[in-house]
């Protein structure tokens, strides 16, 4: 995880460097992983929603819906922080050598 973040963090601050071919060397196709939402070091990129779960379909035609794709990045971000928060809580009960109820004082 450490490795996506640097390479995303890297990203951030000169925009699609991490798209050529000696940034990716085991992808022939580096291209394909640039950021093409314009949105820079955002780790999702143009594959953030493969199974179109940001748009609609009506009559057998998908319909791209912008303003729905932002809430579920948004809604990504915040359960990761979430979920990360949960597994430090975690390792600190673990430190302290009791029982998650234990730990709280239970």
């Amino acid at each position: 995880m450490g490795w996506v973040e640097s390479k995303r963090w890297v990203d951030f601050f000169n925009p699609e460097s991490q798209s050529v071919e000696w940034a990716t060397p085991w992808s022939r196709t580096a291209e394909n992983f640039a950021n093409a939402t314009g949105d820079q070091g955002y780790p999702g990129g143009k594959f953030f929603d493969p199974l179109g779960f940001a748009g609609t379909l009506k009559d057998g035609v998908y319909i791209a819906d912008a303003e729905k794709l932002e809430r579920l990045k948004l809604a990504e971000i915040k359960h990761a922080r979430i979920a990360m928060l949960a597994m430090l809580i975690f390792y600190f009960e673990a430190g302290q050598g009791k029982t998650p109820l234990g730990a709280l004082g239970l």
